[in-house]
């Protein structure tokens, strides 16, 4: 089996994970790890180069499976950091979760149709759908890693492209509490899932292993900076990838029997 893993930040965790042995892919199988940055461009026209690359790659007369990491992180650039005009929304699949006070709260459909339109997004859905049209394999897209919970690791691991969003005039940064950063996850997620969808795409949540109790990332799976998981993350996701691409490959010999 030809294991192909596409994206652009979100999986460096998996190259590691392979790298640091913390993961072996099972008997027979090829595991290739690529970010797309490397070949090109970031437009649709740029799974050409992907194509001709994993080609190269793969393990001749044998099938494949696609799995996408490409974005994963519009919702934290929205919202990790705290605006000048504050504001909160209700999960409706967890409206328990407290909200801030003395903030604006927005409704869901204007946070989630927000994230929609954001560039990163469109770019991203845009080269995954053009993926999927090329591919004559399934192709999956893998849920970005759950958010992580310690306000003084984030704070002191900022990624560069999220200290430019928002600098107050002392140049102090301050992130968002950890419900908020959950739900906003949550509305990446399903936004993602239901665009999936529509493209005939299919959607992997992330695996139970990675989260505690109340569905953050556990801190295990951290990498050093605010948003991204490490190879003992990336382990777990490379598990879950290998299962659901023998699983298609089954359904598919099913199929012709």
């Amino acid at each position: 089996m030809n294991i192909f893993v596409l994206g652009t930040s979100h999986v460096h965790c998996l190259a590691e994970a392979l790298d640091q042995q913390l993961f072996s892919a099972p008997p027979g199988d090829h595991i290739e790890v690529i970010d797309i940055r490397s070949l090109g461009p970031e437009t649709p026209d740029i799974r050409e180069n992907v194509i001709a690359h994993m080609a190269q790659c793969a393990q001749p007369d044998k099938p494949a499976a696609w799995f996408s990491r490409l974005g994963g992180n519009e919702h934290n650039i929205l919202g990790l950091l705290r605006y000048p005009r504050a504001f909160d929304v209700i999960l409706p699949e967890r409206p328990d979760l407290p909200l801030d006070d003395g903030v604006e709260i927005l409704t869901y459909g204007y946070i989630r149709e927000s994230m929609r339109r954001h560039i990163l997004m469109q770019r991203y859905l845009a080269i995954l759908k053009a993926m999927r049209d090329r591919i004559n394999a399934p192709v999956y897209h893998v849920e970005a890693p759950p958010p992580k919970r310690d306000d003084q690791f984030i704070r002191e691991h900022l990624d560069p492209l999220l200290r430019g969003a928002v600098v107050d005039n002392e140049g102090v940064y301050e992130i968002v509490n950890e419900h908020l950063r959950f739900k906003l996850w949550r509305i990446h997620s399903d936004l993602v899932r239901d665009e999936c969808r529509k493209i005939n795409v299919s959607y992997l949540s992330s695996p139970s292993d990675v989260s505690d109790e109340d569905g953050f990332l556990h801190p295990e799976g951290y990498a050093p900076d605010a948003t991204h998981g490490n190879a003992w993350y990336g382990a777990r996701i490379l598990a879950m990838v290998c299962k659901a691409a023998h699983h298609a490959s089954h359904d598919k010999l099913e199929e012709h029997v």
